[in-house]
């Protein structure tokens, strides 16, 4: 479809003016009426059933919570009912000169990507199924509307609702028609503490996509909270909190479901898994978006035990802490201003590192636009998997603070990190971007179990404009283990009986021996037959296991359980001597045995598999 016939779509269904928000001047004239976060839902309400608004679970959430997460925050949440929308349609007609959000939601509800969008918006869904059809709509609506112009963010105001719709009435966006950098400068979106060349640039970004989705969901009657992913990395001994992405979650069935409206593509979507690879980061930790409403974090409780994620550092100083989730990573970073860093795979030829001026800035040499300028990837640039790069200057705060009022403890030195990274040879270079000549430093780091052959410090000079390749290296991912067994186990008078499949990633230079503290899969479940003790629900925080020699082992381990229903610390041991294999858990604050015993011959078992 052309951009003429996606212009005169949009104009037939989508456009609206606005009062102006914060410092951004809307030109359209005209004013929204209705009720401002007070959502009556106007005609397109799919979420008055059973599976959204009415579901017993939802009821129960106080008033208030649930007043916040149908309404929103007033400035940025603006009602589609009344004003423009004056026959309450969703559909611009009659005498309606603009559009409110009513219609935004009802186009974005039919939206199909390079076609028209469905006749009608479709019925309030009924099945998983419908609903995330629904969501992924209005998610590739959003961002086909702001796509074009992402990064660097707006500095001056969030983008709402409102300002979209205003764009959109000027006539300075649409469906293949994005905003230029002029129209944007004009409403006030700028970026002034950018260097050069990217100063005074603008664009959307994590959070405008978040707010204008979570604005148009709720039109559509679906409760939606906002969430922050802050991003971390160990620099200087220290976990320390850098950058976030903004999502959504949506209310439908009993259950909050993970939206991000800015990634679109894989796991990242639908799964804060996604978010492990293709950047900097090695972390996640859940946290506000607004930091004005109790209501935009993650429920309380225990993460699925299992899954990876954990209670995150900090989580008892600063509420706003919720889960965490950690991926081993090898981390280079140079520390000098000037000099640029890049990271090659020697079998594959892909790269991570600064590209912000590529390919036009006339100061990158051909060599180095080669590098990233592939002709037989289409003229692309593809990065190494599970990778991502960070420039110098990105203001970080210690792990235990990552709140909005919080100062900055320092700033970020460039940085290139690959995540879960692949066994290969890894080739480090840096660049004289300044042309006049530099020192420069490079600190070469593994975490979570990753091996890397390769000096930790690197250190030199760049002549004017130089260009060195100063180190290749084999990088090894961590092994994995598998702890297994279970089967009726006895104690004087008492019998136990265990479960057990515990697996993970640790590196360790002993084929014999592993120990980890991340991502600990499995699970473990246990009952003491003379106390009626039950052991579920299990989640590991360490474990350790050792391969002793013919047949011989051992493994121990600490985290937490659910114990008769109780949420209880717990140490584990297992040992396997002369064919005869014994386990207990205790109570760790107590010491008290929960349940344990020495395994009946025959009806036990137990097998630890590592693999370096």
């Amino acid at each position: 479809m052309s951009k003429a016939v996606l212009t005169i779509v949009l104009t037939s269904v989508l456009l609206f003016s606005s009062a102006p928000l914060h410092t951004v001047k809307a030109s359209a004239p005209g004013n929204h009426g209705g009720t401002v976060a007070t959502n009556n839902f106007g005609p397109n309400d799919l979420g008055n059933t059973d599976k959204v608004r009415k579901h017993s679970a939802y009821k129960k959430l106080p008033e208030a919570e649930r007043n916040y997460y149908e309404h929103g925050q007033p400035d940025f949440n603006h009602d589609g009912v009344g004003g423009h929308d004056t026959n309450g349609n969703g559909v611009k007609d009659g005498a309606e000169a603009n559009h409110d959000r009513g219609d935004l939601a009802s186009f974005c509800a039919r939206y199909n990507r390079g076609a028209a969008p469905d006749a009608n918006v479709p019925a309030a869904p009924t099945t998983l199924a419908q609903f995330m059809a629904l969501m992924e709509k209005i998610k590739r609506c959003v961002d086909d509307l702001l796509e074009e112009d992402k990064d660097p963010q707006p500095g001056v105001a969030f983008v709402t609702d409102q300002n979209i719709t205003d764009f959109i009435n000027a006539g300075e966006l649409g469906i293949g028609n994005p905003m230029s950098q002029a129209e944007f400068k004009g409403r006030g979106f700028v970026r002034s503490d950018l260097p050069a060349p990217n100063n005074g640039a603008s664009g959307f970004v994590c959070i405008d996509h978040a707010l204008v989705f979570a604005s148009i969901v709720r039109e559509l009657g679906f409760p939606v909270r906002q969430v922050n992913v802050p991003m971390s990395k160990i620099q200087g001994g220290m976990r320390r909190y850098t950058y976030q992405e903004a999502v959504t979650e949506v209310w439908f069935d009993g259950a909050w479901h993970y939206f991000d409206a800015y990634l679109t593509g894989g796991a990242a979507q639908t799964s804060p898994d996604g978010l492990l690879g293709g950047s900097f980061t090695d972390r996640k930790v859940f946290v506000t978006t607004t930091g004005t409403d109790d209501y935009d974090y993650r429920p309380d409780g225990d993460p699925v035990p299992g899954s990876g994620w954990k209670k995150a550092e900090g989580t008892d100083k600063n509420p706003k802490f919720d889960y965490e989730k950690v991926a081993s990573a090898a981390t280079f970073e140079q520390t000098q201003p000037g000099v640029r860093l890049f990271v090659t795979v020697a079998s594959t030829g892909l790269i991570t590192g600064w590209t912000p001026d590529l390919p036009g800035d006339p100061m990158v040499p051909e060599s180095l636009k080669d590098l990233f300028l592939q002709p037989e990837l289409t003229g692309a640039r593809v990065e190494i998997a599970k990778s991502g790069y960070l420039p110098h200057g990105v203001a970080q705060f210690d792990s235990q603070k990552p709140s909005e009022d919080a100062l900055p403890s320092s700033f970020t030195i460039e940085t290139v990190v690959s995540n879960d990274p692949e066994e290969d040879i890894y080739c480090v270079t840096v660049w004289d971007r300044t042309g006049q000549g530099a020192d420069f430093e490079v600190l070469i780091s593994a975490e979570d179990g990753v091996r890397i052959a390769m000096p930790s410090t690197i250190t030199g000079h760049l002549d004017p404009g130089e260009i060195r390749e100063l180190v290749c290296g084999e990088i090894i991912p961590p092994g994995t283990y598998s702890l297994s067994g279970g089967g009726k186990f006895l104690a004087n008078s008492a019998v136990s009986v265990l479960r057990l499949d515990l697996s993970g990633a640790a590196a360790s230079d002993d084929p014999n021996s592993f120990s980890d503290s991340v991502d600990i899969g499995g699970s473990l479940r246990a009952f003491n037959y003379l106390t009626r003790t039950l052991i579920e629900s299990v989640s590991f925080s360490s474990l350790q296991g050792t391969l002793l020699g013919g047949g011989d082992l051992m493994a121990m381990g600490e985290g937490t359980a659910i114990v008769n229903g109780v949420p209880t610390n717990i140490d584990f041991d297992a040992a396997k001597t002369g064919g005869v294999i014994t386990f207990e858990v205790r109570n760790a604050d107590t010491g008290a045995l929960l349940a344990g015993g020495t395994g009946e011959p025959g009806r036990a078992a137990l097998e630890l598999t590592i693999t370096p």
